[in-house]
């Protein structure tokens, strides 16, 4: 069957019968991490499966509106059979050695056992607030279920035969049951108290699924296993009886799936109840256990040598087929709405277009002589042909229905593109490869380049041409500017750079610098270069239009297409399929002229490639417009302490969500009908504009007890709500105009200002003040009410008056007319202008800090300002465009990436970084990233947090071992085993340009690395009976290294300082190394151990007292210090960024403490429950490891300054 027939069933099937309304559909890779991924479940937006990517099976989640994976549960043992349920996700666990059923909920993100009963609980299933499973406790398999709204367990089964595999739709629960000597199917109805057999036949009927009225199985009564489908109300059974085995099936709405080996391999196939019609879902690789849920069928693929967890998406739009056929069709090229390529229908490779906007195909050449490799730019097409006996151009004018020759020379001419009135190539007429330009307007011709190396792919954008060039023995990037006449080399790294492609100012190639085939990409007016891709597997021949850039990718196995967004920094696949998807053939067949050569298969939104489903390849084209991932969209941010919150349409309407700093993650607020928008929270009220009742209200939440509250839903629209307190103002046009109103739901009696003319808009409110921007006399003013007298005051005069904000006493506004700033002290009476340079918009005022906005090039710039000292800072600064809010907390959305980005303003934060199963040690800090060891797969392995966009990520996790890592800014060093040598090795990552490095290998036994940015040290233990030893190695220089390095322990760096600790003369003394300068820091009486250093001065752990102190030594002056002089024990220093950090036994367990060098100041961080240890700073943040909880976490505190 055609990919095309099967594309047009599935359309028809869905829009028969899916509950969710919902036709169309393609696949989608959900997991193709290496390992195995199993035992895919469905439910709602949520896929869960269980993934040995660590070594056993685990459980992990994807969430198919924000396209983000999570690890749900990592222990030892397996954890396999997920099931989920709206937000939950239950699983059978072998922790403890014998099967027992957990769950978790990732909007609280807590783990919960369901049971944990003597004998084995095996496979789960949850529908609502029910969970069932098959149990083994009483000697024989039974059914039991668990109630989590009443906490109450059930024994569903009392048969002393087995019960197994049960599933449960509502009040109704089904299982496999062999009590009358084979297998047969029962179900247990909840309410009714009942159980009944439902199919009691000859042969086997095991597997059973249910979702409402409909009950499936898998049955053999005819021989081999069908499907059976029972309609519950009306008794009625359909038998889909096919060839071969038919099993697993799964149901949802009126669709059916299951696992079928008709081919003789299993693959998956639909059934639509209702119309009785058919489908192969995504033919061409081995599939099993199908699951069905409202957003399509996922289930486990074996295309790769492992087994992949995808989805046919139901609400992801299908494929089109431009060209397909018995004959080939290759090598397209889109342009805008249209597309040419060429195919052999006619038994000779001709020239096709086809107009995507009227569907209409053209037929360019119709010749004896074939042709090559056609691209197209407006009008004008180019194509290869040997009528001549060699490779030359023609181009063929759609305006004029004429064909020209390009060139008559008679060499070959190779890798022709047109673009933008010119067409380039490569020819050898002159003995050499060399590059030339042919100008359509004037029929003018130049070579642009003279070198003797070899070349290849040209292309063209524009005034600048593109090329890959090995003039330097490897394949390096060149551009030609055709205005300039001035060529510039783009890459020089060591490794291969090839197949380049232009857009504008940016440049696009394939690099294998980290021994795989990576997409990078620079701006040639910034010569900033980017990572696109980073992913161990090959990506080629990227291509990029505008924002968008695609390219060729084997990570599932086969060739698939895949894209990101650079704008919103996504990067989504979106062309899949089992067999492979390319956008050319690679050698521009019939003639070979296009060798490895890169094609324009991406024009705007629009992708067009060559699929090979069907044995001959056929073009096929889809648009990424509607893509529901690129579709993502975040505004409206409001601050509330440790809470953020934003309005976010990742579920095709706008909800309201809130990230906390405390517990760092995220969870829904509001999800309901309709549209939430414009979230303002103080305190626990959060209130919002609402139109789920079809016009907007306002509405409030209570954050602590979760009561929604009605604050206002007359006539007309609500809008805009601004809270102080239980005091609440907002937006009314009831009466036909913008009016300013106000409610409080404590019941205070208040006084809001009356209706007035025209439009009163934006309000904000504080207290007893509420102020708004009001044009009832003819230009925009500000007024301010106050509400305990009613009395209003006008606060502004000449010119356009706007964006009001009040906190307290300060109320501030933008002078649309000046450009400036403006604040008003309301208990002095008294205002005036702030007036700089530029443009300051969109204020905002907390307490006494005012935060504006500026836009500068290429962006925008956030402002802090003192209305008291007049002292301004600048906060931030990116492209793109942001809004903001603050109050101890600055935090501000970049669109259109949807970013966040914060800062403190008031206090200092604690933070939970990680709280995974297991232990996570060693952490370490630097700008906007944590890194830790972690072993919750028990198995040591490098994870890394984001403090910007809150993600972690496994840097370095697997089956090997990685351990002890460090970081310094962006870099990220560790130690790996390499078992093949039986030795550790330690490994870097850059993490701007995702660029992994081996810094030193043959290491005996692993300790921590400490990394400057200067220099790396590390310590060693060749020779036990010699003991350890430091290296130290140089990052960006070279220096020889010792030949006998010198004994010690503990090395840290500072600069291109190492110090370290050794006992040679009897005791622990403090060394420093410089070069090759070796000399002791302090070697006085006791013990000094634990060196840290920032490059000026050192600090150890000392007991000369009796005690363990601190101390440290100025290098420069040689003074000695004493700096902390409690009785009880202070460890573990760490010097970073002007900020000493230890930890301290003072109060009978450990607890972190600090020390300002700057002022002095020492710090109290943490003094809670449990023991807090290994404490590690960085850029005015401080981590450290926490047991509080029982296991280890990471915990991080983040320093104000002003």
């Amino acid at each position: 069957m055609s990919r095309r027939i099967i594309i047009l069933l599935l359309a028809a099937l869905l829009m028969a019968g899916v509950a969710s309304g919902l036709s169309g559909g393609r696949e989608r890779p959900i997991s193709t991490w290496g390992g195995l991924q199993e035992q895919p479940a469905i439910d709602g937006h949520i896929v869960a499966w269980a993934d040995n990517r660590s070594g056993n099976f685990d459980i992990f989640m994807y969430d198919l509106e924000t396209g983000t994976e999570r690890g749900v549960c990592f222990y030892p043992g397996h954890q396999d059979h997920p099931s989920v349920s709206g937000h939950r996700i239950v699983w059978q666990d072998m922790r403890a050695g014998e099967a027992d059923i957990y769950m978790y909920d990732y909007v609280t993100r807590a783990e919960t056992p369901i049971t944990t009963a003597p004998g084995n609980q095996f496979l789960p299933d949850i529908d609502g607030d029910r969970v069932v499973w098959m149990d083994d406790r009483d000697g024989n398999w039974n059914v039991y279920m668990h109630d989590l709204a009443t906490g109450e367990e059930r024994r569903i089964t009392t048969d002393p035969k087995d019960q197994i595999q049960p599933k449960i739709s509502g009040d109704l629960i089904v299982w496999t049951d062999d009590r009358n000597g084979n297998s047969d199917i029962y179900i247990y109805d909840l309410e009714a108290g009942r159980e009944s057999p439902l199919s009691t036949g000859p042969g086997e009927q095991v597997f059973p699924d249910i979702d409402g009225d409909l009950v499936v199985w898998s049955d053999n009564r005819t021989g081999d296993y069908d499907i059976v489908i029972l309609d519950l109300p009306t008794g009625q059974e359909t038998v889909i009886e096919r060839p071969g085995l038919q099993t697993a099936p799964s149901v949802k709405g009126n669709l059916v799936a299951w696992q079928d080996h008709r081919a003789g391999v299993p693959q998956v196939y639909l059934y639509n109840v209702d119309t009785g019609e058919e489908a192969l879902v995504s033919p061409g690789s081995v599939k099993m256990n199908p699951a069905l849920g409202e957003r399509g069928v996922v289930w486990s693929d074996h295309r790769a040598p492992d087994s992949d967890v995808y989805i046919f998406d139901f609400t992801l739009t299908a494929d089109e087929v431009i060209a397909s056929g018995p004959h080939n069709s290759s090598n397209p090229w889109i342009d805008g709405d249209r597309v040419v390529w060429t195919d052999d229908r006619t038994g000779k490779f001709n020239v096709y277009m086809i107009d995507l906007s009227t569907s209409q195909e053209i037929q360019i050449t119709d010749s004896e002589d074939e042709k090559s490799s056609p691209s197209i730019s407006g009008d004008i097409i180019l194509y290869t042909d040997n009528r001549s006996g060699n490779l030359d151009l023609f181009v063929y004018d759609l305006r004029t229905g004429e064909e020209t020759r390009v060139t008559d020379d008679p060499s070959d001419q190779w890798y022709g593109m047109v673009a933008d009135g010119r067409v380039v190539w490569i020819d050898d007429r002159t003995g050499d490869d060399q590059i030339r330009v042919h100008d359509l307007s004037d029929g003018s011709e130049i070579q642009i380049t003279t070198g003797a190396s070899k070349k290849a792919q040209p292309m063209i954008h524009g005034d600048r041409v593109a090329w890959m060039d090995n003039r330097a023995g490897n394949w390096d990037i060149f551009v030609y500017n055709l205005s300039t006449r001035s060529e510039v080399q783009v890459t020089t790294d060591p490794g291969k750079q090839q197949a380049p492609w232009l857009h504008g100012d940016l440049i696009v190639w394939m690099d294998d610098r980290n021994e795989n085939w990576d997409i990078r990409g620079k701006n040639l007016l910034t010569d900033e270069e980017m990572v696109i891709t980073t992913d161990i597997n090959n990506q080629v021949q990227p291509v990029i239009f505008d924002r968008l850039i695609s390219w060729l990718d084997d990570r599932n196995g086969d060739y698939d297409i895949y894209l990101y967004d650079l704008d919103l920094m996504k990067e989504i696949p979106v062309v899949t399929g089992p067999l492979h998807q390319r956008p050319n053939d690679g050698v521009g067949f019939p003639f070979l002229v296009n060798l490895a050569g890169a094609s324009q298969f991406l024009s705007e939104d629009r992708l067009v490639w060559m699929d090979y489903s069907r044995g001959t390849p056929q073009i096929m084209t889809r648009s990424v417009a509607d893509d529901p991932i690129l579709l993502l969209g975040k505004a409206d941010i409001a601050t509330n302490g440790s809470l953020i919150v934003w309005a976010d349409n990742r579920g095709g309407d706008w909800d309201l969500f809130g990230f906390d700093f405390y517990s760092r993650f995220e969870r829904p607020l509001v999800r309901a009908p309709g549209h939430q928008r414009s979230p303002a929270a103080s305190g626990d009220l959060l209130v919002w504009q609402d139109d789920r009742n079809g016009d907007w209200d306002i509405l409030a939440l209570n954050l602590t007890s979760g009561e929604e509250i009605v604050v206002a839903d007359g006539r007309g629209a609500q809008v805009s709500p601004s809270v102080s307190g239980r005091r609440i103002a907002w937006m009314d046009n009831s009466t036909g105009s913008w009016d300013v109103s106000a409610k409080d739901l404590a019941g205070a009696a208040i006084k809001p200002p009356a209706s007035r003319p025209k439009d009163q808009i934006n309000p904000s409110i504080s207290g007893d003040l509420l102020v708004w921007q009001d044009d009832r006399n003819g230009e925009w003013d500000v007024y301010v009410c106050d509400l305990a007298t009613g009395e209003e005051t006008k606060l502004t005069g000449e010119g356009d008056q706007i964006n009001p904000h009040v906190s307290g006493n300060i109320i501030v506004w933008e002078d649309s007319t000046t450009g400036d700033i403006s604040y008003y002290l309301w208990d002095r009476k008294w205002g005036r202008a702030y007036s700089r340079p530029g443009v300051q918009t969109s204020p905002k005022v907390y307490e006494k800090r005012i935060v504006y906005q500026e836009p500068v090039e290429g962006g925008w710039s956030i402002h802090s300002f003192d209305p008291n000292t007049w002292k301004d800072k600048e906060v931030a600064r990116s492209p793109g465009e942001v809004e903001f809010d603050l109050d101890q907390r600055l935090a501000w959305l970049i669109s259109p990436s949807g970013r966040f980005g914060y800062r403190n303003l008031g206090s200092d934060q604690t933070s939970i970084i990680c709280q995974a199963s297991g232990d996570q040690t060693s952490p370490a800090v630097s700008g906007d990233w944590v890194v830790w060891m972690d072993n919750r797969t028990q198995n040591p392995d490098i994870y890394l947090y984001n403090l910007v966009e809150n993600v972690e990520w496994p840097l370095a996790a697997g089956k090997e071992f990685d351990m002890y890592p460090d970081i310094i800014n962006d870099v990220v060093v560790w130690m790996y085993l390499e078992e093949q040598f039986n030795s550790w090795a330690i490994r870097a990552l850059d993490i701007p340009t995702v660029n992994r490095t081996q810094l030193q290998r043959g290491i005996t036994v692993p300790s921590r690395p400490s990394i400057s940015e200067e220099i790396l040290a590390w310590g060693d233990l060749p020779i036990a009976a010699f003991g350890w030893r430091i290296q130290k190695k140089p990052l960006y220089t070279t220096e020889a290294m010792e030949a006998i390095p010198p004994r010690g322990e503990n090395p840290s760096v500072g600069g291109s300082l190492v110090v370290y600790q050794d006992n040679q003369n009897g005791n622990w003394d403090i060394y420093v190394w410089s070069g090759t300068t070796r000399k002791p820091v302090y070697t006085g009486p006791g013990d000094q151990t634990h060196p840290t250093t920032d490059g000026s001065l050192v600090v150890w752990q000392d007991n000369r007292n009796g005690n363990w102190d601190l101390y440290s030594h100025d290098l420069a002056t040689g003074k000695v210090e004493q700096l902390t002089s409690d009785p009880s024990n202070q460890t573990r220093p760490h010097l970073r960024d002007g900020v000493l950090v230890w930890q301290d036994d003072r109060n009978g367990d450990w607890d972190i403490r600090a020390l300002d060098l700057a002022t002095g100041r020492e710090m109290e961080i943490f003094t809670g429950p449990g023991n807090q240890t290994d404490p590690r700073t960085g850029s005015d943040r401080i981590v450290w490891v926490d047991d509080r909880k029982g296991d280890k976490d990471i915990y991080m505190y983040e320093i104000y300054r002003e």
